[in-house]
């Protein structure tokens, strides 16, 4: 049984083929977190909170967020050890 989805441009969307519908997920600009990356701290759980998805709790990756790759990788340890605290989900309930 062959389905015959296409899009515009001809190619099949991944999430198509995987039954899943797509967020509409724009950059951010990251300008604050490059001139301050001092404010990146598990404690700021407000700040931590942006860059984590709504539904399931996934930490948004840095091709999203724009930010540099050493500031990221802080972001990521830091959103980690504020869910081993608790201060964090590690997912969000539906």
């Amino acid at each position: 049984m062959q389905h015959n989805i296409t899009t515009q441009d001809g190619y099949i969307s991944n999430l198509l083929l995987f039954n899943k519908t797509a967020e509409v997920v724009q950059k951010k600009p990251a300008s604050h977190l490059v001139q301050n990356p001092h404010l990146i701290n598990y404690k700021n759980v407000e700040l931590l909170k942006q860059y984590i998805t709504k539904g399931r709790g996934r930490i948004i990756p840095r091709r999203i967020t724009g930010l540099p790759s050493d500031i990221h990788k802080k972001l990521v340890s830091e959103i980690k050890i504020a869910r081993i605290l608790a201060l964090l989900p590690f997912a969000s309930s539906m």
